[in-house]
């Protein structure tokens, strides 16, 4: 008997939000006797020892649907040696399917092995289910490959059982791809703050003694003002905002801006937890030379900087979102590097850098 998975859609990144449309289809070579068909929607986690064959395998979804016996109005005819079964024909058999990913982790844990060789499991090689004491509110996205320390792998797999002398179970099963997304109307965050001063040797007259200082200051404020969650696709929400701190006389200007994501993935498997860094720079500019115009203002005076600046840039769609598990954490720091410059003799450069703990998210597209 031929058994194919087709779905609807083949290149695609599944969400909350996008149910796996599809048809079983099968051809049987003569006539056999059809007790069960369902459609499994599988998660699992492969957490890998760098340098050593050690892994650890956990099964955090495993969702299932029976798709026969509720087709028997189809045509078929009951089998007289099995009342449960169904007899079908040598020809072709069409089954729709819908299924859709839930909103939360179901907490499964699969099993654990000391080697898994490289090999990926499929969904039936994952046997004796045990509920494990882990859940998450969100289920982890898609991330990595066999070669890697940290696979999160989904599929779905279609299964029948044939009766007959000796019951048979025919598989077929396809990877898919996940990623969880979040609500367009994200509740409203309190904006994340750094504070630092910029020192510059320059004029600076005391209005109280009539002398002269050799300090110019200026405070530098880095803010994401919708909290830590940066989203995919979306622009970074940068805002730099400069305060006038004395009575200088020399104005400071923004030449250099940097902006760097720090990717950390925790695998713990075994005694000691390994971790890998990923840096991506989001964007580099210099020779900027963007005047404040504070220099003849009063102390207290601020302007703000945004991306009008430095030119707008979008956090890129193939970064793995943030998210944490039973044995694996995938997490994100924003570095932000700005380079100043002023001064009344020369040009003197000051380098303000500041890290943001955020949390990359995904958001449902409009006709989703």
């Amino acid at each position: 008997m031929a058994l194919r998975l087709k779905r609807d859609v083949i290149n695609t990144t599944y969400t909350t939000e996008s149910p796996i449309l599809g048809q079983i289809i099968l051809e049987p070579r003569a006539p056999l006797d059809i007790s069960q068909i369902t459609i499994t929607l599988s998660g699992t986690s492969i957490s890998r020892k760098s340098g050593s064959r050690q892994s650890q395998c956990h099964q955090f979804l495993r969702k299932q649907q029976q798709i026969l016996p509720q087709y028997g109005q189809f045509g078929f005819s009951k089998s007289s040696s099995n009342s449960n079964s169904l007899t079908m024909g040598a020809k072709a058999y069409v089954f729709p399917f819908s299924i859709s990913f839930p909103d939360g982790s179901e907490g499964y844990q699969a099993y654990q092995e000391d080697a898994l060789q490289g090999k990926t499991p499929k969904a039936s090689d994952l046997k004796q289910f045990q509920k494990s004491t882990f859940f998450s509110s969100q289920l982890p996205p898609s991330m990595g490959n066999h070669a890697s320390n940290v696979e999160i792998i989904y599929s779905i797999e279609a299964s029948v059982t044939v009766d007959g002398i000796f019951k048979n179970v025919i598989r077929k099963s396809q990877p898919i791809k996940f990623c969880p997304v979040a609500s367009l109307a994200q509740s409203h965050s309190q904006p994340l703050v750094r504070l630092q001063e910029v020192i510059l040797q320059g004029r600076c007259k005391d209005e109280v003694k009539g002398s002269t200082s050799t300090t110019a200051a200026y405070q530098v404020s880095v803010e994401l003002h919708r909290g830590e969650e940066i989203t995919l696709g979306q622009p970074l929400p940068l805002t730099v905002n400069i305060t006038k701190v004395n009575s200088t006389n020399d104005d400071i200007m923004l030449n250099d801006y940097q902006a760097m994501l720090i990717e950390e993935t925790v695998n713990r498997v075994g005694v000691k937890p390994q971790a890998q860094r990923v840096f991506r720079i989001l964007r580099t500019v210099s020779n900027l030379n963007i005047a404040t115009g504070l220099a003849d203002k009063p102390p207290g005076m601020m302007t703000a900087l945004t991306s009008d600046s430095w030119g707008e840039h979008f956090l890129p769609d193939t970064i793995t979102p943030t998210f944490e598990m039973y044995n694996i954490t995938h997490s994100h720091r924003l570095e932000v590097r700005l380079g100043f410059k002023g001064g009344s003799k020369k040009a003197q450069t000051r380098i303000v850098e500041v890290q943001f703990p955020v949390k990359v998210v995904a958001i449902a597209s409009s006709d989703s």
